[in-house]
């Protein structure tokens, strides 16, 4: 558990609805919880969190379709950089971005991350 990661987060407003990419909305307050949930797993970066999506469903009391979805709508948004498949067990790769954190939800809102690049390359970019 990083409550490095954690507390940025709690102090974050989130917009009421983020656009989840699909045409979509997700509530805010989904979303943060289902990034806090992600966050706990984290190391105290906000890199490395490994939860599956059958734990992140079982913590946060959301069906599969709500946490994928608000993965999404974090992703898009710029709060969340996600890798498919890269633990040994097969579960994602999530890295919260802290940087959005500390400069407040607005700014990614307005700028969101390049999910196109690989991971570990964008973690580095955007938290040096």
């Amino acid at each position: 558990m990083s409550i490095k990661v954690m507390a940025p987060i709690v102090r974050t407003e989130f917009p009421r609805l983020l656009e989840d990419g699909e045409g979509g909305r997700v509530k805010g307050s989904t979303a943060k919880f289902v990034l806090l949930v992600i966050a706990e797993h984290a190391h105290e970066d906000g890199t490395d969190s490994y939860p599956g999506l059958a734990r992140l469903k079982k913590e946060t009391a959301l069906s599969r379709h709500e946490v994928i979805r608000a993965i999404k709508a974090l992703k898009v948004n710029g709060f969340l950089l996600a890798s498919k498949g890269t633990s040994r067990l097969g579960t994602n790769e999530y890295a919260v971005i802290m940087s959005v954190l500390e400069g407040g939800a607005s700014d990614a809102l307005v700028n969101p991350v390049d999910q196109s690049t690989p991971l570990t390359r964008v973690v580095n970019v955007v938290d040096p």
